[in-house]
């Protein structure tokens, strides 16, 4: 995934677009090994890190990439279906009639990651779960993957 560094007055951060044609890494790859090159140069702090494709469909990807270290995830063609869009149509759809169908997504999306959090036992997402991989476990995750992803075999403690 190609990464740019933004400079916009008080944001300076990387951007990790899995949908450009430069990309070579799957998002979470990037996320994870982006997070963990600026903890281990201790700068981590300075950056956020935005992270969006159009493979984060549901709350559970984002919850995911937060967890690999985003600290923010772009959700690309999920906005997109929400308000009806097809690949071969037009949108057409009154603005307001839109925006109600952006904000029950939005909506449905924050309730989903309080609930997602909540059974990990997070109180805060902002603070407990930005790049907390203990709360990750996998099963049948090729095993080079999962420790470049930082994260245990199911049944690890």
């Amino acid at each position: 995934v190609r990464s740019n560094l933004q400079s916009l007055n008080a944001f300076q951060g990387f951007l990790l677009d899995e949908d450009l044609e430069e990309s070579d890494l799957q998002l979470e790859l990037s996320v994870s090994k982006l997070d963990r090159n600026l903890i281990e140069k201790d700068v981590r702090w300075r950056f956020d890190i935005l992270a969006e494709g159009n493979m984060v469909r549901g709350s559970e990807d984002i919850v995911k990439l937060v967890a690999m270290g985003a600290d923010c995830v772009g959700f690309g063609k999920a906005a997109l279906v929400a308000v009806g869009f097809e690949d071969d149509q037009e949108i057409v759809i009154e603005f307001q009639k839109l925006t109600d169908h952006l904000e029950n997504l939005v909506i449905a999306f924050v309730k989903d990651i309080k609930l997602l959090a909540g059974a990990a036992g997070m109180s805060s997402v902002a603070s407990s779960l930005v790049g907390n991989r203990e709360i990750m476990r996998t099963v049948g995750l090729d095993p080079g993957i999962r420790k470049e992803l930082g994260i245990k075999p199911a049944g690890a403690a």
